[in-house]
């Protein structure tokens, strides 16, 4: 009896312990979370209101040279990583992160066509909260970039 009831005792511990290893972890250093994207080289991309995040062999470290409101994200088949926020997208290659402007509005979709051409499509800006950072001419727009990348 001693030993069923010890025996039972293992199962049921073990039994509770697997349970919890089962259960959500919550990670909330990123706040609200946007986007989640995992790149060609396995690392695991976390865009939050508070930063873009990357996973990859070494843990989590957050990019530091991707500031303010980031909202997408889209990876070429050559490895360059784009990174839309705020009238901002960011290049990253072999070379680091590039930051490149010119255009308004907050960065939805990210996509290069076949003929080259980097497409970025903004949001609508006449919603009341983007009126206090916005100039009311930027009124959503597809931009695009040329490069010889």
């Amino acid at each position: 009896m001693k030993q069923f009831t010890i025996s039972l005792l293992l199962f049921l511990l073990i039994l509770s312990s697997s349970q919890a290893q089962r259960g959500w972890c919550s990670f909330d250093q990123f706040g609200w979370v946007i986007q989640i994207y995992q790149s060609a080289d396995d690392s695991l991309w976390v865009i939050g209101v508070d930063g873009t995040w990357q996973l990859d062999d070494q843990g989590w470290h957050q990019e530091t040279q991707v500031t303010g409101i980031v909202n997408s994200i889209y990876q070429e088949p050559n490895g360059t990583l784009w990174v839309g926020g705020l009238d901002v997208v960011w290049r990253y290659d072999q070379s680091g992160w590039q930051k490149l402007t010119g255009f308004a509005g907050l960065v939805w979709q990210i996509h290069r066509d076949l003929d080259g051409t980097l497409w970025l499509g903004t949001e609508n800006t006449d919603i009341p909260w983007w009126v206090q950072l916005k100039p009311p001419e930027a009124d959503g727009a597809l931009w695009r970039y040329d490069d010889d990348g």
